[in-house]
Formats: C-alpha cells, structure tokens, sequence
C-alpha cells in the first residue's frame, strides 16, 4: 500500500467511530488518519472495542506499535480487490480505500472506474490510446450494461445510453461534472465523438464537431488549475430521427464569466479568442480592426503577467476557429463584424477618466484623449460623444421625468467594464446562435 493524500474540507470535525469497525480483531489491516491529509496503511495491535477511545496500531513499514484515537482508524480491503473496476465491489467503501483504489488504477493508465452507474474519470495529463476506432467498435458490439466484462470507459456510458434511447424510445442524459481542470471539456468531447461514431450517417456529427474550437476560443481561458478551462455551463441536446441517426443539435449557454474579459488573476488569460486575433489576424485585417503585433498595450490584457500558454501557437488557433466560422456558415461580413466587437472592447478597455476641471463642483468625469475613444467609437459603431455620455452620465426616470446623473471617475470606469462584459457577451450568445442555425437540420 501506499500513502494516500487528499485535501480534507475546510474546518472538518472529528468524525464518530464508524461502524465499518465493529468486529475488527488483532492483526486485520486498516487505515489511520494521520492528519486531515493523509491515511497511512497500518496493522491493529489489538481487538477493536467501541467503548475504547484509544487502540494499539502499527504503521506499515514502522516498527514501534502506538496508540491512536479510535476514530481515526478505518478498515482496509484486501488486497485482492486493490485496483478493481468498479468501487462498489469493495468490501469497505470509505473514504482511504476509495482514494486508494483509485489511485492504483491511476498509475497503470487506468483513468476510468466504475461507482455502479457512475462514471469516475481522472485527468491523465498526457495522451493515452484510448480511444482508438477499434477500441470505439468494441464498446459499439458489446454495450449491455455497467457489469459486463468491457472495461469502465466513457465509450461504455455513451453506448449504454444510445442503447437505452434505441430501445425504450425515450431521451437520455449524460451528466458531466468536476472540479475545473478535471477534464470535463474533454470527455464530453469524446463522448459526442463516439456517437457521431456510432450513429453516424448524416453529417451533422462533423458539424457538432466544428463547433468545438468555436466555443472553446469564445468560452475557455488559461486558469491556474488548466490551459483550457471552460467559463461556461454548456448543455447539448443532439437529436436523432427514426433510423437513430443524428439529424440536429442545439447547444445552450449559461453562467458565462463575464468579469474575466475585464480582470485575471495573476498567471490566467482572458478568453483565448482575443490573443488569436490579436497574434493571428491577417496584415488585410488588422489595420482596419486598429490591431496592435502584441497584447501589451491592451489594459483588459496585460496586467496578469501571462499571455501564452506554452505550446499553444495563437495564430494558428485563430486560423482554425476562422475555418470552423466557415463551416458553420458565418459570412465573411458576420466574421469581421464579430472580430471589430471584440477589438472595440479591447480598445474600451483603455479608455481613461478624470475629473473634469471645468466642473468647479468637480461631480463630473471626462474621458482623457487618446486614441482608444477613437478606435473604440469606430469599431462599436457609435459617436464618440455619444460613447462619452454613456460612460459619464446616468440616465433615471423619476417622476414622469428623465434626470441625468453624473458619473465620478470610479463609477465611469465600472460603467466602461460593464458595458465591455455586455458587450462580450452579447458577442458570445450569437456565437452560440450562429452554432444552433446550422445545428438546426
């Protein structure tokens, strides 16, 4: 056995004796506690009574027997079931031993487990064969349920559940859920692959396929936990017709972090579509989207301290989701439409206030001149005055009447943040849009 680390919950109490205990005798293996981290495994010097507060226990690979609070024993399995597919199979399913089987299945390429009907996938970290087209056919020839003899494999959930649609006629769910960085984005991925796999035909499976680089470039960001992460809840619904063929999808959006286009942490990115466009764009382009060669001079860009990811080449990235914008029908006026917005909120960003000295009250804000008010005004498609007013002054209906409201310099630079975020995400919802009218077959 091997030492097991995991962070517990914050504040967490001493747990009660667990039953799991009861009966437990001299010489049978257990997990102890050592810290709210870490479960070593361990040897009982003396039978267990539930009416003692302390027993004699002897740490593997120590030699000095001790004595240790009751309650931060657990049993152990045998090793016979060190490793196996499915958690349930486990005489004792606590915490350690799941945490160890688990962890043993890990360091033999073994990322998926099964906890019955649920699916448990580890992030591998590095590329693994598996999820080859023969690998897909076998999960295609043998689905019948979780306890067959095929291995836990995101190929067996998505096989079952287009068996289950097939059969009983009726919709199917596949939930996909964890910590970010856990590899969501990435099973469901594989997921829509093996159906598109499976009940190929149409077309449509390319299509939804498509749509990945899109929605990734317009919705992942570099975080600290993961160089892709998703800021987004994504819901697929892919429809099917009576030969059980994919015939269309519709993708939705929600909880779009909308504060990242403004703010990072240090170390993260905003979205990966502005530093493609900004390192991608083509010579054509970028003079008339006012683009610098680099994202240093963009305020919403360069105050993280990090604007690549390494390995990741931007420009190329951005020449693929133009492919994708392609293929999904966007027009070339649509494509330049949406790159000026984005351009435009980069050149909000950088906009700057100041009191306005005129104003011996001084309750106003103007706009410092420079060439953001410019860009910005031009690429959003308004006047410049009317882009100032809407940044320093409040409009309030009071009474019948329309009262304006000067803005201070703080609230003018909030009041630029949020029209930036509205902005992008109005960007993002016809992204998405874009996507379910040519999903919509």
């Amino acid at each position: 056995m091997s030492d097991i680390n995991f962070k517990a919950p914050a504040g967490a109490l001493s747990p009660p004796i667990d039953m799991q205990n009861e009966g437990l005798r001299r010489g049978a293996k257990i997990w102890y506690r050592k810290n709210s981290h870490t479960w070593l495994p361990a040897e009982l010097r003396c039978n267990f009574d539930s009416d003692i507060a302390t027993v004699s226990i002897q740490i593997e690979g120590e030699s000095q027997v001790q004595d240790v609070e009751s309650f931060n024993i657990l049993p152990s399995n045998p090793s016979l079931q060190s490793g196996i597919p499915d958690l349930t199979h486990l005489s004792y399913l606590n915490e350690p031993s799941i945490l160890h089987n688990l962890a043993e299945r890990y360091v033999q390429d073994e990322i998926y487990t099964f906890a019955g009907p649920v699916l448990i996938a580890l992030n591998p970290c590095k590329p693994l064969p598996l999820y080859t087209q023969d690998l897909a056919n076998k999960y295609k020839s043998g689905a019948r349920d979780y306890t067959n003899s095929l291995k836990p494999h995101v190929y067996l959930i998505a096989a079952n559940a287009f068996r289950k649609m097939v059969r009983e006629g009726q919709s199917q769910s596949l939930i996909v859920n964890g910590e970010s960085g856990a590899g969501k984005t990435e099973t469901t991925k594989k997921a829509m692959q093996y159906f598109a796999a499976l009940a190929g035909g149409t077309g449509i499976e390319d299509q939804i396929l498509e749509t990945n680089p899109i929605l990734e470039a317009f919705g992942n960001a570099k975080t600290l936990r993961n160089h892709n992460s998703s800021r987004f809840g994504k819901l697929i619904q892919i429809h099917f017709n009576k030969s059980h063929h994919m015939s269309g999808a519709t993708i939705k959006t929600y909880l779009l972090e909308k504060s990242r286009v403004v703010r990072q942490q240090m170390g993260e990115r905003s979205y990966h579509i502005f530093y493609q466009l900004i390192r991608g764009c083509p010579p054509e382009e970028r003079q008339s989207l006012h683009l610098p060669m680099t994202v240093d001079g963009f305020h919403y860009l360069n105050r993280s301290n990090c604007a690549r990811i390494d390995g990741v080449d931007d420009a190329a990235e951005f020449r693929g989701v133009c492919h994708a914008l392609r293929e999904i029908g966007v027009s070339e006026e649509e494509r330049l439409q949406v790159f000026s917005l984005l351009s435009g909120v980069l050149w909000l960003g950088n906009l700057e206030f100041e009191a306005n000295e005129a104003d011996h009250n001084n309750d106003s804000t103007k706009v410092k001149q420079n060439p953001a008010l410019t860009h910005a005004s031009h690429l959003l498609g308004v006047s410049q005055t009317l882009l100032v007013s809407a940044l320093t002054t409040k409009r309030i209906q009071a009474a019948g009447e329309i009262i304006v409201k000067l803005l201070s310099v703080e609230e003018s630079r909030d009041s630029r943040d949020a029209l930036a975020k509205a902005i992008y995400a109005a960007v993002f919802d016809w992204i998405v849009m874009a996507i379910n009218r040519r999903l919509d077959i």
